[in-house]
């Protein structure tokens, strides 16, 4: 038999697919309602599941499209893809909302329909915030829009003295951190949503990307949208293996952005400081709702709030979006922080800091940051004693001594204090 020779069928680009599918659906009302009938089958058949899926399972479970070329677009374009009056994404939402009841006593169920669904509206968190806020936008907040208790503290860990404080900026514009972030649900002890935390060292802009996985692919998209909207010169991380893989390496360099990634292994850095506080914050601002945490527009309501607030960095009297939209007005905050940065290192160069010798005996300040002792009362400043050995990287390296108390076994022990903190990096230049 011959051999016929077929003219490959050209495929259709991710544009003209999603153009097909927002088309496509939702024609009439008819279509409407049918669609609304078949959706709500389909998640009923899913929660027979042992097991909760994520979108991408979610999307390949429900079958609305015509083939698997469909799959990957109808995935990416959760939020705008509309099928039976709701999008994609809602659906999705609506379906792990049903997920987080299953399991519990029947009484537990039948909650009022505005405790299973997630709230429309985040209320303000910032309580010591409120005043300087409504100063800055000149508005008064009602009441009701204000969040009257918020269940998770935020624990204020007792700080270094202001003076042996070193002013944390960068020298360059368009400088950022960036971390993954987890919601874990405690029910179910599995990850709800993964997010990508970004925000600008000098101007503490924020911006959170959700994240379908760990995987390169995932974060390169996510950097690929920050890099669109923002000003990009320098991206800063921890020891993330994704961070730092050949292929955003060549992604790095394709959009000429210099990169530092430490290894979060290493006890004298204080790196990733603004992104792991702003972490603290929203998570605190969310209280112990992980649910209302791990809704991407519920976390994108948070993340407005914190950009429109009134940041302690510029004494309570501008906002991380009004200093990131005025290259001029971040400019004069590194040059305050610069002037700073001389004052504090003069001062310590004055006080002898810098001299110290092998076996000078040290009195510290311990970091309880790090240990199962963060939120412990702390009446001084300098109350333990230590032993110098060297300074590393502009840090006081020394070992406690090891007190002994009248019962007998050692109180406690902190191989690594921190007194002086800077790191070799482009962010923080010495002069």
């Amino acid at each position: 038999m011959a051999q016929r020779n077929l003219r490959p069928r050209k495929s259709k680009s991710s544009a003209q697919i999603l153009d097909e599918l927002l088309k496509r659906y939702d024609k009439t009302k008819k279509q409407i309602d049918i669609a609304e009938d078949s959706m709500k089958l389909s998640i009923q058949t899913i929660l027979k599941q042992p097991r909760r899926l994520n979108l991408t399972e979610f999307v390949d479970e429900i079958q609305i499209q015509d083939s698997d070329n469909e799959i990957p677009v109808i995935i990416e374009n959760a939020d705008k893809i509309q099928y039976g009056g709701k999008t994609i994404q809602d659906w999705f939402d609506d379906y792990i909302a049903k997920e987080l009841q299953k399991g519990k006593k029947r009484q537990n169920i039948r909650l009022p329909v505005e405790k299973t669904t997630y709230a429309q509206q985040i209320k303000f968190p910032f309580k010591s915030k409120i005043k300087a806020y409504e100063q800055v936008h000149g508005i008064k907040l009602k009441q009701e829009q204000k969040a009257t208790s918020i269940s998770v503290p935020d624990y204020q860990i007792k700080q270094l003295p202001e003076k042996f404080g070193r002013p944390y900026f960068s020298y360059e514009f368009g400088s950022w951190e960036i971390d993954i972030v987890f919601s874990m649900n405690p029910e179910l002890v599995r990850i709800n949503q993964i997010y990508l935390f970004c925000i600008n060292i000098n101007t503490k802009y924020l911006v959170v990307r959700v994240l379908r996985g760990k995987s390169q692919e995932d974060i390169e998209k996510a950097l690929q949208n920050l890099v669109q909207t923002q000003n990009v010169t320098h991206i800063r991380g921890d020891g993330e293996k994704g961070f730092a893989s050949n292929q955003l390496m060549q992604f790095y360099n394709k959009n000429n952005i210099k990169t530092y990634f430490v290894n979060g292994s290493r006890e004298l850095t204080n790196h990733n400081r603004v992104v792991d506080s702003v972490i603290r914050t929203i998570r605190n601002a969310f209280g112990q709702d992980d649910r209302s945490f791990s809704n991407p527009k519920l976390m994108q309501q948070m993340v407005d709030i914190y950009n429109d607030t009134p940041h302690t960095a510029f004494d309570n009297k501008f906002t991380p979006k009004q200093v990131n939209s005025l290259q001029e007005l971040e400019g004069y905050f590194i040059r305050k922080n610069d002037k700073k940065l001389r004052e504090v290192k003069q001062d310590q160069q004055d006080q002898g800091f810098t001299k110290y010798k092998p076996g000078n005996i040290l009195m510290i300040h311990v970091d309880y940051l790090r240990t199962m002792h963060r939120y412990m009362k702390q009446r001084r400043n300098f109350n333990e004693l230590a032993k110098f050995i060297k300074y590393d990287n502009g840090n006081v390296e020394s070992t406690q001594l090891q007190l002994v108390n009248p019962l007998g076994g050692v109180i406690f022990v902190i191989s690594f204090l921190i007194i002086a903190d800077i790191e070799p990096s482009a962010f923080i230049q010495q002069p």
